[in-house]
C-alpha cells in the first residue's frame, strides 16, 4: 500500500481561492461508516477570487469529490479511503444564485481522520472520472476530466485539491480552503493599423484562429510526484472566429474580448493560422470602403502552458492611394543617369 504523500496541485499561474465555512449541525451516526461520533457539517462558503473569474459572484456552482479514511480494527488510522461525495454539485442559493453555497448530501467532520477534497469549476454533470494512473512505474489514484472547447472559448476550467487532518483535542477545521488552478491557457490577439494609415479608417470585420485542439482529457492526482498532464489522443482541431467588428488605431485593439481560454498545446510551424478580413477607408468620414482585404499569418512555433497568458500583436500592412514605381533599371546610354523611386501624388 502506498504511503500518502503531500497533496498538491502542480499548475502555476492564475489562482482562485475558495473559503468554506463550517456550521454546527448533527445527524444520525448511521450516515457515517463505523458509527463514529460526528462533528459539525462540512459546508462550502464564501468564494474569494484572484483569477480570470474576476468576481466571487461569477462562481455559481462547481463539482466536489471528497473522501475520508477510517480506523483499522486495532484503532490505527487506515491508508485506505471511503467516498463521502461523488461529483457533488455545490451551488449558490437565492433566486438569482447570489446567496451562500450549499449542497444536498451533507457530510460531517470526524476526529482522527484524513479528509481529501477535489473540486472542479464549472460543475460538470459528466466527464469527471475517478481513476488510477501508471507513471514512472508507480500507480496513482486520481481523476480524469474530459473537456471540449466551446465555440466561444470562454469556459474557465479550473481544479484544486485540499487535505484536512482532524485530531482529537484540537479544533476542527473552521473552513475548507481550496486554491483552484487554471487548466487552460489564455490567448489575447491585438490588431493595429499601420502608422502610415493614422488618418485612415480601418475596420476589422472578422478574425479567426485555427488549428486549436477541440477536445482533450486532463489527468491529475493529489500525490506530489505525479505529473499532471493533458492527452489529446483522437482530438481534432477547430477554428474560433470573432465577427464583432473593430475600428483600429495604431496602438492596437483587443479582438478576443477577455481572451480565448484554450487547452495547452505545442504550436508547430505553419499550423495555426490567424485570418483577418478588414475594410480600408481613405478617411474617417467615408461610409463606403475603398478596399476589403483578407490576410493571413501563422503563429510562431512554441508552446502554450496552462495558467499562462499569451498576447499576440499584429500590425496590418500600410494601405495608401499613391501610385508607386519601384527603383528602375537604367541601361547605359551616353552619360550616366541617376535612378530612384518616382511617386506621383
Amino acid at each position: 500500500m502506498r504511503e500518502l504523500k503531500k497533496p498538491h496541485f502542480s499548475m502555476a499561474g492564475w489562482g482562485l481561492f475558495l473559503a468554506g465555512a463550517l456550521t454546527l449541525s448533527s445527524c444520525s451516526n448511521e450516515d457515517l461508516p463505523g458509527g463514529e461520533e460526528q462533528g459539525p457539517a462540512i459546508e462550502f462558503g464564501e468564494v474569494k477570487t484572484r483569477a480570470e473569474v474576476t468576481e466571487a459572484g461569477q462562481i455559481k456552482e462547481f463539482s466536489v469529490f471528497a473522501e475520508q479514511n477510517y480506523l483499522n480494527e486495532d484503532n490505527s488510522e487506515s491508508l485506505d479511503f471511503i467516498s463521502l461525495l461523488e461529483n457533488e454539485r455545490v451551488y449558490r442559493t437565492g433566486d438569482n444564485q447570489d446567496g451562500d453555497f450549499t449542497y444536498n448530501n451533507k457530510r460531517y467532520w470526524v476526529y482522527d481522520r484524513t479528509f481529501n477534497f477535489f473540486a472542479v469549476h464549472p460543475y460538470m454533470e459528466t466527464g469527471i472520472t475517478k481513476t488510477s494512473f501508471q507513471q514512472n512505474n508507480n500507480s496513482y489514484d486520481g481523476f480524469s476530466i474530459a473537456f471540449e472547447t466551446p465555440a466561444t472559448a470562454d469556459t474557465d476550467l479550473m481544479a484544486g485539491y485540499k487535505t484536512e487532518r482532524t485530531i482529537t483535542g484540537e479544533t476542527l477545521p473552521s473552513s475548507v480552503d481550496m486554491e483552484f488552478k487554471h487548466l487552460l491557457a489564455k490567448i489575447n490577439i491585438k490588431v493595429a493599423k499601420n502608422t502610415q494609415n493614422e488618418d485612415n479608417k480601418v475596420i476589422v470585420k472578422s478574425i479567426s484562429l485555427g488549428g486549436v485542439w477541440r477536445t482533450g482529457t486532463f489527468s491529475t492526482s493529489r500525490f506530489a510526484d505525479y505529473k499532471d498532464n493533458w492527452d489529446f489522443y483522437g482530438s481534432g482541431v477547430m477554428t474560433i472566429t470573432k465577427t464583432e467588428g473593430w475600428t483600429l488605431d495604431t496602438n492596437g485593439v483587443e479582438t478576443m474580448g477577455n481572451g480565448l481560454l484554450l487547452m495547452p498545446q505545442s504550436i508547430e510551424l505553419n499550423t495555426m493560422p490567424i485570418t483577418i478580413t478588414y475594410e480600408y477607408y481613405s478617411n474617417a468620414s467615408d461610409t463606403t470602403p475603398q478596399k476589403t482585404s483578407t490576410v493571413q499569418a501563422f503563429l510562431t512555433a512554441g508552446e502554450w502552458k496552462a495558467g499562462t497568458q499569451y498576447s499576440y500583436n499584429i500590425v496590418l500592412a500600410a494601405e495608401d492611394n499613391n501610385i508607386k514605381f519601384t527603383t528602375p533599371t537604367v541601361a547605359p546610354w551616353g552619360a550616366p543617369q541617376s535612378a530612384g523611386t518616382i511617386i506621383i501624388n
